[in-house]
């Protein structure tokens, strides 16, 4: 779509039309107890078939920790990765554009511990709303990210949006 004003008049109206699906998307990604250090490789297949059904190109893999464990800027202490990457694997969805410039969005699927689970007011695992909030562990840091991001992606496929290069989840 060329037309800058027609793009944004689609989204817009995507957006307004896509809310409960956009909640219901971070409920699901908040049902998934991806506590720092324990297996996500559900949540990332999960997330993997979301985006293989907007027809990005998925690759799922384990790093093998020692090609990073050396390096200055890996820091994820030891006990998080006792067997190194098994069943935390990396995942990238694809979606090829024009061949211009890329851009990558980031975000990761571990969350820190919601203990102690006695002081919140709901649980952590669901995403309660309430007066228009979403309540559970990880809503900001970073699975309403990846929410939001997943339901932008879509939003730019339905609104036959070609990107000029390539776009990496």
């Amino acid at each position: 779509m060329k037309d800058k004003r027609l793009l944004k008049s689609h989204i817009d109206h995507y957006v307004e039309n896509n809310r409960s699906v956009a909640i219901r998307l971070l409920q699901d990604l908040l049902n998934f107890k991806t506590v720092v250090g324990t297996p996500y490789r559900e949540i990332q297949e999960y997330i993997g078939e979301r985006l293989r059904t907007l027809g990005l190109e998925i690759d799922l893999w384990e790093p093998k920790l020692s090609d990073y464990s050396d390096l200055p800027w890996f820091d994820a202490p030891s006990r998080y990765y006792p067997d190194g990457f098994k069943d935390k694997p990396v995942l990238v969805g694809t979606w090829k554009g024009q061949g211009g410039k890329s851009v990558i969005i980031n975000a990761h699927v571990d969350v820190v511990s919601p203990d102690p689970i006695s002081m919140w007011s709901c649980d952590p695992w669901e995403g309660v709303v309430r007066q228009g909030n979403i309540y559970g562990r990880g809503v900001i840091d970073t699975k309403g990210g990846l929410a939001a991001a997943i339901m932008a992606l879509d939003g730019l496929k339905k609104s036959h949006f070609t990107p000029a290069g390539r776009i990496h989840f």
